[in-house]
């Protein structure tokens, strides 16, 4: 199991994405939590290198 912190939240999605993302987990044996938790992770640190680099350019650095 990964190694994740203790903070639990709660998050909705809409059905649509709740069943794609429940399929997922049964195609790769895992819990849907877990899908979420790496597509979120993957997204927020891809957004996060854009901005970084959005900021990079603008200040000239």
């Amino acid at each position: 199991m990964a190694n994740h912190d203790k903070t639990r939240v709660n998050v909705f999605l809409p059905n649509k994405l709740l069943h794609a993302t429940k399929t997922l987990a049964n195609l790769r044996a895992t819990s849907y939590s877990e899908i979420v938790r790496q597509a979120t992770a993957q997204y927020v640190v891809s957004e996060l290198k854009k901005e970084k680099a959005n900021r990079a350019d603008e200040t000239g650095e």
